[in-house]
């Protein structure tokens, strides 16, 4: 008598999980009263719809798992910038100076258009923005330069880091590969005046 309550338990509590999941015809499943003798078939019956649903909810779960993955390994974010164009904006600030009569300070702007090829090469156009305000001899100079720039060479990704072959470039790139970033302060001697550069450019994705 205790084994025909403890399947009736077991198939009772078992089928209440499962269910909801595989709905279940409740009519599919033997009841058993108390004082009635639980039949080996009935038994084996009401074990076998626990097995159908336990099987039938795996392989909704490993359905659901097969598409979850296929929809993780298509939303990875890639930071590749091979076939990209981006809109690039730069300032910078230039101070010279020598320790008798000169000192100078260049402001600087510039709008490009660059993109990336696939092949590793790079195409890079804009305009270049220059004013740059002189004392000499205690006189006041002020030169202005509007330049249209177009530049060529070859690139290299590795990771976030991307180097170019002009001037040794390197920019930063974000997870996603949409944003670009390059800083960069320079100081020292240079044709015998003292020097000090900063600079700041920043690339927005555009395709």
């Amino acid at each position: 008598m205790k084994l025909k309550y403890l399947f009736v338990f077991i198939s009772a509590f078992s089928l209440s999980i499962f269910v909801n999941a595989d709905e279940v015809d409740p009519s599919s499943v033997t009841s058993f009263q108390d004082g009635s003798p639980a039949l080996a078939d009935e038994v084996n019956a009401n074990f076998q719809v626990l097995i159908d649903a336990i099987n039938g909810n795996a392989a909704i779960a490993s359905e659901n798992a097969q598409r979850l993955a296929a929809l993780e390994e298509s939303s990875q974010e890639s930071n590749s910038i091979a076939g990209n164009t981006y809109q690039l904006d730069s300032i910078g600030i230039i101070n010279r100076g020598d320790a008798v009569n000169y000192s100078g300070t260049s402001n600087l702007t510039s709008q490009y258009t660059v993109t990336f090829s696939s092949n590793g090469t790079f195409q890079l156009s804009g305009t270049e923005n220059d004013a740059e305000l002189n004392t000499d001899n205690n006189e006041l100079t002020l030169i202005v330069q509007n330049d249209f720039v177009s530049v060529s060479g070859s690139y290299s990704q590795n990771g976030s880091n991307v180097t170019t072959s002009e001037e040794d470039i390197s920019f930063t790139v974000s997870a996603d590969g949409n944003v670009l970033i390059f800083s960069e302060f320079l100081y020292g001697p240079f044709e015998g005046v003292d020097e000090t550069e900063s600079s700041l450019v920043i690339g927005i994705r555009t395709n």
